[in-house]
């Protein structure tokens, strides 16, 4: 084990391998770590890789790797850890992908990958509904994080950030307005 490279340092050679579009020797570099008995891969370890894939827009290969995840030892890939890692590839998701796509890999993530239910996700599904204007997903988005023991509210920073963007990107419509000024006044009347 003293000749071995420690863990940090693989994660940082496929870091720099990836980068550099060298993703055949980041593999290799898995390879021999997964094939060590001293070391075993973590959350960052796949987390290059899950990156790299996000931004190439292999999405099925994302879902490999966030099933390995799972499989790569609470220890080492917390909760937190993966709820971390999982935002920006949600949000590289739904610049590419449609509403109820963007729900269905949010909370399958959630309920198979032991993602948390982080105020976040809801914040980059209701960006995704406002941009594309289904504004009629926004309460069922907001009902089905709340199920969870976390909960989610949409809080007076989410609800001005939705009115500022649906503002800019469809111009208001007053119904929206109302509603969202409405959640303003119920849930922090201090920014009404």
């Amino acid at each position: 084990s003293v000749d071995q490279p420690p863990l940090a340092l693989y994660n940082a050679m496929i870091q720099v391998c990836l980068q550099f579009g060298r993703v055949d020797r980041a593999h290799d570099h898995l390879n021999t770590i997964q094939q060590s008995k001293h070391i075993q891969p973590d959350v960052i370890t796949f987390g290059h890789f899950v990156y790299k894939t996000s931004s190439d827009a292999d999405w099925p290969a994302v879902d490999v790797l966030m099933a390995m995840l799972v499989r790569a030892g609470e220890t080492e890939a917390t909760p937190e850890k993966r709820t971390d890692l999982f935002i920006p590839v949600l949000k590289a998701y739904a610049r590419s992908h449609h509403p109820e796509e963007v729900w269905a890999f949010a909370f399958k993530a959630i309920d198979q990958y032991g993602v948390l239910p982080d105020p976040r996700i809801l914040d980059v599904g209701l960006g995704n509904l406002i941009r594309i204007g289904r504004l009629g997903m926004i309460q069922p988005w907001v009902k089905k994080m709340s199920t969870y023991d976390q909960g989610a509210q949409i809080t007076s920073k989410t609800a001005l950030t939705m009115m500022r963007q649906f503002y800019f990107d469809t111009r208001p419509s007053h119904t929206v307005l109302v509603w969202l000024c409405r959640h303003l006044t119920n849930n922090v009347p201090e920014y009404w």
